[in-house]
């Protein structure tokens, strides 16, 4: 999946995951780790949800203290594009991709209170039912050539975008193409100059591609949309479970995620 950023999409979440086990195995059967003060276990999540519903997070701990400061979940977010352009200005070459922007920081969502009767013998661990109530802002947004002008929807996409967009071109486009665009329909570069941008066997060179890069950002990207477009924008949530005792993080779940449907 290629990594792309759309507006507004910032930090990259860097933290790692101190504790995780496979789904069905008890604390008993794992036994302590040396050294591991805390043993956080976030059950596997349905890979989608709707905005607004609360979602039962199964959470199963231990500490080999029992004594627990706090108990909190954090989440943060992604996102994810989907882009699909019909016909590249005039040319009858379509674009269809996928597209990851970069996590959000994470953030506090909530704490839990500890309770004894979470105690279950089966498990030598405490487990329950958390809550997670997902945004009502993060449901899919859509865009498309019946709604959404050809100026506005270019205007949606970053210069990242952009970027990986001519880059795509330029290698996935053929010699032909290239010229109807460049060439015949906006008169950017000249048929000698493109052909310039090929080797002996019309292959194209790593200079010809960067300087097609460059001819293909002059075309105006209203036009680069073609007659027909869209874009679908969904949000992934990222869980995560922590324990802290005398405010020092102690046990981190792995981290869980779904996509808002």
């Amino acid at each position: 999946m290629k990594k792309v950023l759309l507006k507004n999409i910032s930090l990259v979440l860097v933290t790692l995951s101190l504790f995780s086990c496979e789904k069905n195995e008890s604390f008993l059967e794992l036994g302590s780790p040396i050294g591991v003060e805390a043993e956080v276990y976030m059950e596997n999540l349905n890979p989608v949800y709707e905005t607004s519903q609360v979602v039962d997070v199964p959470i199963t701990y231990w500490l080999e203290s029992r004594k627990f400061t706090e108990l909190a979940m954090y989440n943060s977010y992604d996102s994810i594009a989907v882009v699909k352009i019909d016909n590249v200005g005039s040319v009858d070459y379509s674009y269809d991709n996928e597209f990851t922007g970069e996590t959000l920081e994470q953030e506090l969502f909530k704490t839990d209170s500890h309770d004894p009767a979470y105690w279950t013998p089966t498990e030598y661990a405490y487990t329950f039912n958390s809550k997670y109530t997902v945004d009502s802002s993060l449901g899919k947004e859509k865009y498309k050539n019946t709604n959404t002008g050809a100026d506005d929807f270019s205007a949606l996409l970053s210069p990242e975008f952009y970027s990986e967009f001519y880059n795509d071109l330029a290698f996935g486009m053929s010699k032909d193409q290239l010229y109807t665009l460049l060439v015949v329909d906006y008169d950017i570069i000249s048929e000698d100059d493109l052909n310039s941008y090929y080797d002996e066997s019309n292959k194209l060179t790593t200079g010809g591609a960067t300087s097609l890069q460059a001819n293909l950002a002059q075309v105006p990207k209203a036009d680069m949309m073609g007659d027909k477009f869209s874009l679908e924008k969904k949000n992934k949530v990222i869980l995560q479970y922590w324990i802290t005792n005398n405010k020092s993080l102690i046990g981190k779940s792995a981290y869980r995620s779904f996509t808002v449907k």
